[in-house]
């Protein structure tokens, strides 16, 4: 299974976490508008995820992105999402999840959903 991860903060950088941790997932595109951000990420994980530069706003190279992968999972600012379901939507991407803004969820969430991401190791081990 192909997975393309949208962002590499650190939403997308326990996704892909996540994602490594998943024997049926082949293939990880992690995609940043910030090149080295993706490359420091997919250095912390396994040889599965390929770091890419990419620009949320052009709806034409999101459609190609997401072309020929099994789930695209957006970990961007969610005011990107309308445009990407739509390049989703002419990618016959099979399945496209996106991330709710914080407001959509309740602000009194207790920490949950923050154990994958405190497990991660640091970005600055990946330099050394």
């Amino acid at each position: 299974m192909k997975v393309v991860i949208l962002g590499a903060g650190l939403m997308g950088r326990a996704i892909a976490y996540d994602m490594t941790q998943n024997s049926d997932v082949k293939q990880i595109i992690l995609a940043d508008k910030d090149f080295d951000r993706a490359v420091q990420v997919a250095k912390l994980f396994s040889n599965k995820v390929l770091p890419i530069k990419f620009d949320a706003n052009d709806l034409v190279e999101s459609s190609k992105l997401m072309q020929n992968c099994c789930i695209a999972i957006s970990a961007i600012p969610y005011f990107c999402n309308f445009g990407l379901a739509k390049a989703a939507i002419e990618a016959a991407t099979a399945g496209r999840i996106d991330l709710p803004e914080p407001d959509e969820c309740g602000s009194s969430a207790g920490g949950q959903g923050r154990g994958a991401v405190e497990r991660l190791p640091p970005l600055q081990s990946a330099a050394a």
